[in-house]
């Protein structure tokens, strides 16, 4: 049974006498805002960080959810009210029974009432659905001035599924106590705290965002230490699938397969419901299990039966196409080999890239040739003008034409000037070549496009 209490104030100046209370439920958009007061940039405080209780969690609801047509088992809903006394015209043994067991039998049946939290609750209220607000209406109302009451406005049954709902962000090694609670009331409820019993004790606190009639939300009370779960094991793996070319841009299609193991061990005597909650990724396809339970903009649920003294394991795999684009032309070789190499990609495509590949060879050769004769003419000017110093000093010495050393070094600067001229001849000769091949390589990459066959 769930009970719903609203806390009424009574802030005027005058005693309510049998007055007629609405109170009405709904998400209208309504606010005010100061307009004369002086607005300040307000700025952040910071406290230190102290150890806290588990904060509680709340639930949207989940869509494409599988019916399986069946009404929840009577032992998981909620407590109903206590049932009456038998009648007194029993069947004979009954009716014999002593008047001292009748005396302890009905002190017994007294204590569970009292111990019974829906026990002599009834709701006070009437509710109709008004516009897109709900109203309660609690018809005689009495009390006080500057006074405050609480009075019940529900008291109805709701079908609850009672569930362990595990989290690897919100807990890593336990589930959470919870339920699936399924509005049945008829009336609109409003988001706030859940008290929860179970068996008439205290089972924990619930927070639960508003919900409609004919609606269910889940809610979890405490931690669930009768269950452990490991989370530890994923496994990430990743594979070329297919390659094409368009335009000499080199298009590799790869497969991303993401494994995750929840393993679950039941330790209690009795069998347990597990939810799992596992984060929902962009762009990333569920393969197993076939469909998830429930499906929320961050979370896939999925459900897992455990048996009492068991362990089960619930695999979760899910895969997502990705494509990596490489220009062919200032593209690295080895990887460019790699993948010529690779059996995953096509013929065509190896073909091509194998082809490209010859090209950019000749290509950097003819680029190597080039660059290693302006250096060597680079390192002869460098040695020429060391030769012409050299001329310099030897010219102040008396008849410079007949010195030796003048004549050997004028010998070597004529050598240098005719390993100049044919250097000169060579750049000349390979920068034509670099730029044929270059544009050849262009060309042939401009028009290279390479379907998967």
């Amino acid at each position: 049974v769930m009970q719903g209490w609203a806390i009424i104030e009574n802030q005027t100046d005058n005693d309510w006498n049998n007055v007629q209370l609405s109170l009405v439920s709904g998400r209208p958009i309504s606010f005010i805002e100061e307009l004369y007061q002086p607005l300040y940039i307000p700025r952040p405080k910071v406290y230190p960080q102290l150890y806290a209780s588990l904060s509680p969690q709340t639930y949207d609801e989940g869509i494409n959810r599988e019916k399986d047509g069946k009404a929840m088992e009577a032992g998981d809903r909620a407590a109903a009210a206590p049932a009456p006394a038998p009648p007194g015209a029993m069947a004979g043994a009954a009716r014999e029974r002593s008047a001292q067991f009748d005396s302890l039998r009905r002190m017994e049946e007294q204590k569970k009432a009292i111990l019974d939290p829906g026990h002599s609750v009834a709701s006070v209220a009437s509710a109709n659905k008004l516009g897109e607000l709900f109203e309660y209406t609690v018809p005689t109302v009495s009390l006080p001035r500057q006074r405050s009451a609480m009075i019940p406005i529900l008291a109805d049954a709701v079908e609850v599924e009672k569930l362990s709902i595990y989290n690897a962000s919100v807990l890593a090694k336990n589930p959470l106590t919870g339920a699936r609670v399924k509005n049945t009331t008829g009336k609109h409820l409003l988001q706030g705290p859940i008290t929860v019993f179970d068996n008439s004790n205290y089972a924990g606190d619930a927070q639960i965002d508003d919900v409609p009639p004919g609606q269910e939300r889940m809610i979890s009370y405490g931690i669930d230490l009768q269950v452990l779960v490991d989370s530890t094991k994923n496994q990430q793996d990743s594979a070329i699938r297919t390659a094409t070319i368009s335009k000499g841009v080199l298009i590799v299609t790869f497969k991303h397969v993401s494994t995750q193991d929840y393993v679950a061990e039941n330790k209690s005597d009795k069998d347990k419901a597990l939810i799992v909650e596992h984060p929902r990724r962009q762009n990333w396809k569920l393969v197993a299990p076939e469909k998830a339970l429930e499906t929320t903009d961050a979370m896939l649920r999925f459900k897992q039966p455990i048996p009492k003294g068991e362990k089960k394991t619930l695999t979760i795999k899910e895969e997502m196409i990705d494509n990596q684009t490489i220009a062919i032309l200032p593209g690295d070789f080895g990887q460019l080999e790699m993948y010529s190499r690779n059996e995953a990609i096509p013929k065509s495509v190896k073909d091509a890239l194998t082809e490209a590949i010859k090209r950019k060879h000749n290509l950097v050769d003819a680029q190597r040739q080039l660059d290693e004769a302006k250096n060597q003419k680079n390192q002869i000017l460098a040695d020429e003008q060391r030769t012409r110093q050299n001329m310099e000093t030897l010219q102040k010495v008396a008849n410079p034409q007949n010195d030796p050393s003048y004549i050997r070094e004028k010998k070597k600067l004529d050598a240098d000037e005719d390993a100049i001229d044919k250097l000169d001849e060579q750049i000349k000769t390979s920068t034509t070549k670099v730029e044929a091949q270059r544009k050849e390589l262009e060309d042939y990459l401009n028009n290279l496009n390479v379907e998967e066959k």
